[in-house]
């Protein structure tokens, strides 16, 4: 597991449905910056890997 996060995907290197609904949750949920966009930049990675308390799966 390579974040704070109890989630777990399959890593096949496709942003699928799971993966823009686990990315979207992590933005929305921490309030990264630029809001739920379903990118992964430099706000959602940061939260990828310390979590605002209350944000898990």
């Amino acid at each position: 597991m390579y974040s704070d996060y109890a989630y777990w995907l399959d890593e096949d290197g496709i942003h699928g449905s799971k993966t823009k609904a686990a990315v979207g949750y992590v933005q929305r949920c921490n309030g990264t910056t630029g809001g739920v966009d379903h990118i992964v930049g430099p706000s959602t990675w940061s939260r990828l890997y310390s979590r605002k308390a209350g944000c898990a799966f």
